[in-house]
């Protein structure tokens, strides 16, 4: 369902039954907050967040209202692992930007709520529990992200989430350390098809995270090259390592 937004250039969609194939797959839960969800209106969002409800898939940072869309989603169920979604991103060409996606107290839409994130965040932690936030923001196609990502990913990590993992520029940023959280700031591109990208976006990884008794103690990377009908290992692994190692070294500067 739904109509062509048009305050919106690129417009992305796929057909029902995407939520039963992720879940097949062994997707465990998907980030809604993000600058697509409402390529095509209300209806469309509607019929997202019905279609990860049929297939049993948390929609991390969107829903029917605020309290929704930023609510933490337990994995397993009952365990200890909590994530949650956040979204804020730069205005797009149209001038479509992340507050006309927001929730609100009575409104469905993303959770753009910084300050109710980190509330949330710390809550969880008090309780015991490991969060994860997963965070689309930044620019797009930098290799390293800006001043104020890496400050609100630290306000997100001094709120004690073991791990916040960003998104949405479409190459790989670098992974630093704050205190006892690792901040991975672009996690790139592992599934693109269809459209066109720079090739700086085609060179990606998998990235492994190692979490013991609720806290982060390191990571392992899977290189990776994204084309635009398949995804297979970088042959070039070292090369790879030693690229990924520059953007993490590039960091000590921020």
């Amino acid at each position: 369902r739904g109509e062509p937004n048009p305050r919106k250039l690129i417009r992305l969609r796929m057909p029902p039954g995407s939520g039963k194939a992720l879940a097949g797959a062994g997707v465990d839960a998907v980030l809604l907050a993000n600058n697509h969800v409402l390529d095509f209106g209300l209806d469309a969002f509607l019929d997202t967040l019905s279609e990860m409800k049929s297939a049993g898939l948390p929609a991390l940072g969107a829903g029917m209202d605020s309290e929704e869309a930023s609510a933490l989603a337990a994995l397993p169920p009952g365990g200890r692992l909590r994530l949650v979604g956040f979204a804020s991103y730069p205005p797009e060409s149209l001038g479509f930007k992340t507050a006309d996606a927001a929730a609100g107290p009575s409104g469905p839409g993303i959770n753009a709520d910084e300050a109710g994130t980190i509330a949330a965040i710390r809550a969880a932690r008090a309780a015991g529990n490991t969060v994860v936030v997963l965070a689309h923001g930044g620019a797009e196609y930098l290799a390293a992200p800006s001043a104020e990502v890496v400050s609100r990913y630290a306000r997100f990590a001094d709120a004690g989430a073991a791990l916040i993992l960003g998104g949405h520029p479409h190459v790989l940023q670098g992974i630093a350390a704050r205190g006892r959280s690792l901040i991975a700031y672009s996690l790139g591109n592992f599934l693109f098809t269809g459209l066109e990208e720079p090739e700086l976006s085609e060179r990606s990884a998998l990235i492994e995270f190692l979490l013991y008794d609720g806290e982060p103690r390191g990571f392992r990377i899977y290189p990776v090259i994204v084309r635009r009908d398949r995804t297979e290992p970088d042959p070039d692994a070292a090369g790879a390592e030693a690229r990924f190692s520059g953007l993490c070294g590039a960091l000590k500067a921020k």
